[in-house]
């Protein structure tokens, strides 16, 4: 699908940019195989007969679960050859004690080998459950393509009830619903974890970059410049404005400031007295979230020719990452350790979190470190992403951690799914926790008839206040960008583009010029009457100023305003 379009909708858009991030399996180097949406969405927008439609689409399910089938072969020979190698009986490792099993071949096969095994478990799962959304979607589409064009409730000949036995019987659905490869998963994820040591990491590293006397002069003046420059700042444009990528080196040196994404970037900007930092965040290996902008370290490090610093972020560990000192030199930081540095600092220090579009791999290790961490929740502000799928999926996780919260605890969302429907449940049974289809709409409503008190998700008691959720948008043509907005025409149609998920909150939108102006300002307000709204600029082409920042604030009803806090913010 073309990307630059403007039309693809939000899951076409999380499938586009979930295909291009995804990896070949570690293992056998074998392709992972992707729906053809944009081929099946053309045919079904064409109104092309039943039988046009059942052949493309027949032979989009036949491929894709070839492909299926053969990971997950491989994967079961890769299960049962750690078992062998390590002289165990078959049908001992093979056996309904999932725990002793992966253990075994944790212990057979080592930490590594494990960790391999972890990744391309993951992406098995959710390329089945992206897959098994995408057909179905065709489906739906194409019968709903045909009712309107007869003018009827539903089509003449429809293939939806021919063609969804079909998916629900394929062994890559079946596995999305399955308890097998999701307990494996777990299962095995929870064995890594017990061979790591659980320590905070030291941040002072040491210096190894350059530490001339000259270079600490210029530091020491950018420093003092911001500091004594933020003390004229009000309160609330202290809390308006957020420091992009933290107070950071615009030139990816270190000379006269911290390096982009840094610890120190980080604290520079909170001691100051400013309140937002934006960060972005990837996922290593072995689920460790770091602050990282790019794929790989190659822009940033010191040394920017070394295998680690050339490799994808998600295909290293984090002793990998500790082993690529940036330019500043210290490593990349982790998420967990940035936030608590914002605990230590004060309550008014909190970060602004993009997540790039496609990255589902971070979610689960993200999720889980405000399960295990929940002060530090309250840390972050906002949480947004250009890719509106994945937003709403973390909206969706949000929502149902609130709502078991309230109801103190237990269950699925499963569970939840079968409550929301009024149909009885077993309780061993389990749904695929990315299957969503039409049934996450009834999740969220039954999250939504929990009271969470002043607004829709309201506060997690243990928690705190759950972060802003918004959906990054842009005007101009920006690579791979699903929601297009634009000032001049009122942001027309804005609204019916964004999820309709409980918890999320607006938008990131793109600066215009126009928003300055009268006509411009009236639309910026009427967005914000119903929208949270934040801005980003795009250097050098916007003017990144004070002034222009206090406007959007004061005049337009913006609630965020990135900046790179150049050397003429100030004096404007």
């Amino acid at each position: 699908s073309n990307p630059n379009s403007y039309t693809m909708g939000k899951f076409a858009y999380h499938l586009h940019a979930a295909s291009k991030a995804v990896a070949p399996c570690l293992f056998t180097g074998l392709e992972y195989a992707f729906v053809d949406y944009a081929k099946l969405k053309k045919i079904a927008d064409d109104c092309a007969t039943a039988d046009v439609f059942r052949d493309a689409w027949i032979e989009e399910l036949s491929r894709i679960q070839e492909n299926f089938n053969e990971h997950h072969k491989n994967s079961t020979g890769l299960f049962l050859d750690a078992a062998l190698e390590g002289g165990n009986d078959d049908a001992a490792f093979t056996s309904s004690d999932t725990r002793e099993a992966v253990e075994r071949l944790v212990e057979v096969k080592g930490r590594e080998y494990a960790l391999d095994l972890l990744r391309d478990t993951k992406v098995l799962l959710e390329s089945a459950s992206l897959n098994a959304e995408a057909l179905h979607l065709a489906l739906r589409k194409r019968d709903k393509r045909m009712a309107a064009r007869e003018g009827r409730d539903v089509p003449k000949v429809g293939v939806m009830r021919e063609l969804l036995p079909e998916l629900y019987s394929s062994s890559f659905y079946l596995a999305t619903g399955a308890r097998s490869l999701s307990t494996f998963q777990d299962v095995l994820r929870e064995c890594i974890e017990q061979k790591e040591d659980e320590h905070v990491i030291d941040n002072d590293n040491g210096e190894v970059g350059d530490s001339s006397l000259a270079v600490e002069a210029t530091k020491k003046d950018e420093y003092l410049w911001f500091k004594k420059n933020a003390k004229i700042l009000t309160e609330k444009e202290l809390a308006s404005l957020v420091a992009h990528r933290g107070f950071h080196c615009e030139t990816d040196s270190s000379v006269t400031r911290p390096i982009e994404n840094s610890l120190q970037s980080f604290e520079y900007t909170w001691v100051s007295g400013v309140h937002l930092a934006e960060c972005d965040v990837g996922a290593t290996k072995d689920e460790k979230i770091i602050m990282a902008h790019d794929e790989n370290f190659r822009r940033l490090a010191l040394l920017s020719g070394a295998e680690e610093s050339l490799a994808p972020l998600k295909d290293l560990t984090l002793a990998d990452v500790m082993r690529v000192p940036l330019k500043h030199g210290s490593r990349p930081p982790l998420l967990v350790d940035v936030l608590r540095s914002a605990m230590a600092i004060g309550e008014h220090a909190q970060l602004v979190i993009e997540v790039k579009p496609g990255n589902s791999e971070i979610v689960d290790p993200l999720m889980n470190l405000f399960q295990r961490h929940p002060a530090l929740l309250s840390r972050v502000a906002v949480i947004m992403s250009f890719d509106a799928y994945l937003i709403e999926d973390i909206a969706e996780r949000f929502a149902f951690s609130t709502f078991l919260r309230r109801t103190g605890g237990g269950g699925s969302k499963g569970d939840l799914v079968a409550i929301a429907e009024g149909i009885p449940r077993n309780k061993s049974s389990t749904v695929a926790r990315r299957g969503r289809n039409s049934r996450m709409s009834k999740v969220r409503a039954c999250a939504a008839s929990v009271s969470y008190g002043n607004d829709a998700m309201g506060t997690c008691d243990a928690a705190g206040p759950i972060p802003k959720l918004l959906i990054l948008t842009a005007h101009g043509n920006y690579d791979a960008r699903h929601i297009v907005t634009n000032v001049n025409d009122g942001f027309e149609g804005l609204s019916d583009k964004l999820p309709k998920s409980i918890g999320i909150d607006g938008v990131y939108i793109e600066y215009q010029p126009e928003m300055l102006e009268p006509k411009g300002r009236e639309n910026m307000l009427k967005l914000a009457e119903k929208h949270i709204v934040g801005v980003w600029m795009l250097k050098p082409r916007d003017p990144d100023s004070l002034s222009v920042a206090t406007k959007l604030v004061e005049e337009c009803g913006v609630t965020y305003v990135n900046t790179d806090f150049p050397r003429g913010f100030f004096s404007s």
